[in-house]
């Protein structure tokens, strides 16, 4: 499974919370994201 892989765990993490803010019936336009402070993007 892909959550295995470290390579893709921050867009996994971006996915789920978009499906989650979608499913609540907001817009997607309503998520806030923020840079991780431990130097990745």
């Amino acid at each position: 499974m892909l959550k295995a892989d470290k390579k893709y765990s921050f867009e996994i993490e971006v996915l789920e919370k978009v499906k989650k803010v979608l499913e609540s019936g907001k817009s997607a336009r309503t998520i806030r994201f923020f840079r991780r402070r431990n130097g990745s993007n």
